[in-house]
């Protein structure tokens, strides 16, 4: 600050420049060295001052003519009063203050501290080259949007994406907003599909597309009239492009990862691996299992463990339902309904027509070799032993049968197993040595960290197809007959000679 016998720290100044061009009577437009305005240049053509706005007009560094310059070497010359400026130097430690004021050039902070280019018109903050509108540079910055309300119910901090509309009116736009804990995300753009909050993710972590409370990690919500589709499409064509829908927990001892469907409070269907049923795939009905499929790929229909280890399916029913199998084409032809194969190779089938059901096993003679008569059916007949007896099960009904040990002998092909057969059955327990299972028959396969130990035996019972009798009773039958057939024979010639006796 001046005052009595103290100078002035800082003196008012301009900056003159001087540009020289020559003309060659076509060019109307000059680049002049520094930025200027039509009222801070001296405009000379073969030194006659040349009158601003009527013969030249200035903006920025391009000097235009009116009419173009006559010919000549450096017969027009510019001199650049430039804006006033103030050159000082502030003193230390003391603020600096000012009301109102124009920079027309580049304005630089400390190198990169700050940086407003005004010839791209960009700002950069950390960086003395910024690449966009607004670049901000550092080491792990941050950007602070602030709401200096202290209730955080009502405290809103906004980031608006906008497009001009008309008139150089506010247009279009998207908000990203904090409010009230919520970081919201904000749709003006109504080209049909309305406006409102988008997506939703609260101070738990919680995403909401469609509701502004979401209660699970993310929510999708919409009210429609029509379909709802959620959709994850990989638009790639290679043998490795897949598509997945995923859902784990972390740990043996977790919960269960789940993927659901269901009506509101009517009904619900879950998939679900059970963690604490030896990570057995469940879907579950409104919380009771329906359908089960273990790590041995066994399929089971209303159980969660199987009845036989070896099997590979079961149904279980109870006395108010039973298992159906349906053809529905309404022709008389007799059709498959269930194929039995071994191997490659069909060994029978269960058909039907409109009115009848066929059990079928193979028999075609072209499957067949060594074919002999059977001789001996009436001689091996009779060492069946048909009996009556009652099933331990149901002492109450008593039926007629074989004892299964008894028909092997005459007919093996008939009865399955051995007599008194047993099989081993034992434990499994995982890596940690918890028992996974109880009391079954040694897997062909188990789950890794799974071991299985024998605990006793249990009966294998045997069993016996009835039908494979009837070829061995037909033949006894067809032998009986050619007998019955030979005493009729004999009987009928005895009648003969015993009448022709009487007649004497």
């Amino acid at each position: 600050m001046a005052y009595i016998g103290h100078s002035a720290s800082g003196n008012f100044t301009t900056k003159p420049s001087k540009d020289t061009f020559s003309g060659n009577a076509s060019t109307t437009a000059f680049t002049l060295s520094e930025g200027a305005t039509t009222n801070t240049v001296d405009v000379f053509v073969n030194n006659v001052r040349q009158e601003p706005t009527t013969a030249y007009t200035v903006d920025g560094t391009t000097l235009t003519f009116t009419a173009a310059p006559g010919s000549g070497t450096n017969n027009i010359y510019v001199v650049n009063r430039g804006p006033l400026q103030l050159s000082a130097t502030h003193p230390a430690a003391q603020a600096l203050e000012a009301s109102t004021g124009t920079f027309t050039g580049d304005l630089t902070v400390d190198t990169d501290t700050l940086h407003v280019d005004s010839t791209n018109n960009r700002v950069g903050v950390g960086t003395g080259s910024p690449d966009t509108i607004a670049e901000i540079r550092g080491a792990n910055p941050i950007v602070t949007i602030r709401d200096t309300e202290t209730g955080s119910a009502s405290a809103e901090a906004t980031l608006r994406l906008a497009e001009t509309g008309a008139s150089d009116s506010l247009g279009s736009y998207w908000d990203i907003k904090s409010s009230g804990g919520k970081l919201e995300f904000i749709d003006n753009w109504d080209e049909g599909g309305g406006t409102g909050t988008r997506v939703t993710i609260n101070d738990s972590g919680n995403v909401g597309i469609g509701t502004s409370s979401p209660a699970q990690l993310l929510s999708v919500e919409q009210s429609s009239t029509g379909t709802v589709d959620t959709l994850v499409k990989n638009t790639g064509t290679g043998a490795s492009a897949n598509a997945r829908v995923m859902s784990f927990v972390s740990g043996a001892s977790g919960g269960d990862p789940s993927i659901g469907v269901g009506i509101t409070g009517v009904q619900d269907y879950f998939w679900r691996i059970d963690n604490s049923d030896s990570d057995k795939l469940k879907l579950d009905s409104n919380g009771t299992t329906r359908m089960t499929i273990d790590s041995s790929g066994r399929l089971l229909v209303n159980a969660t463990s199987p009845l036989y280890t070896g099997s590979r399916a079961e149904i279980h029913t109870d006395g108010s339902s039973w298992t159906t199998i349906r053809n529905t084409d309404a022709t008389t032809a007799q059709q498959f309904s269930m194929v039995f194969a071994r191997s490659s190779s069909t060994v029978g089938s269960i058909n039907t027509t409109n009115t009848s059901t066929v059990y079928v096993t193979s028999s075609d003679y072209r499957l067949k070799e060594n074919v002999t008569g059977i001789t001996d059916g009436i001689q091996r007949v009779k060492q069946l032993n048909p009996s009556r007896f009652n099933f331990i099960a149901d002492a109450d009904t008593t039926v007629d049968g074989f004892l299964a040990h008894e028909a092997q002998t005459v007919v093996p092909e008939a009865v399955t197993g051995t007599h008194n057969g047993t099989e081993a059955i034992g434990d499994i327990t995982d890596a940690d040595n918890n028992t996974v299972e109880t009391g079954v028959v040694e897997p062909d396969t188990l789950e890794d960290g799974h071991t299985w130990t024998a605990t006793g035996t249990q009966p294998v019972y045997q069993g016996i197809d009835q039908a494979k009798l009837v070829p061995l009773l037909t033949a006894a039958l067809q032998e009986a007959i050619a007998k019955i057939e030979t005493l009729e024979a004999q009987n009928a010639d005895f009648e003969t000679r015993l009448t022709a006796l009487e007649a004497e």
